[in-house]
């Protein structure tokens, strides 16, 4: 009916009057808005599922270490706690063999008797001694 407003009878057929541009911008900003909405939404689901997964994972990995371990893990949080309210600065008690950050409270990933934060350090020292050896 826009392209062709002559060729037909709409009236007979109720066919209603073309939508203007205006209408039509109206409904694509709807549109746009929804989308946006929606993206946002999913934005935060898709975090607190990460959050949620991540508790999970070092639930699991704190299960499976060992009895010694553990009570290690809770003698390092202690520490931690009996520094934090007393003001002090927060105790370094355990770092990354590869980069020395912080692992204090994490549970690490150890390899030949070092201790590393992440797996991505582990993997480069593993590399780094391969490499070495050649």
């Amino acid at each position: 009916m826009g392209e062709f407003p002559d060729k037909y009878d709409y009236s007979k057929s109720q066919i209603s009057s073309p939508l203007s541009d205006d209408i039509e911008q109206v409904k694509a900003e709807k549109r746009r808005e929804l989308r946006k909405v929606k993206k946002e939404k999913d934005k935060i689901r898709k975090q607190e599922d990460d959050k949620r997964r991540a508790e999970e994972d070092e639930k699991d990995r704190f299960l499976r270490l060992s009895d010694r371990e553990k009570r290690a893990v809770a003698a390092e949080l202690r520490l931690m706690a009996q520094a934090t309210r007393h003001g002090g600065p927060k105790p370094v008690i355990s770092r990354c063999f590869l980069c020395a950050s912080d692992i204090s409270g994490q549970v690490p990933f150890e390899y030949d008797g070092n201790r590393f934060c992440t797996m991505t350090c582990l993997k480069a020292h593993r590399m780094k001694s391969k490499m070495q050896l050649k």
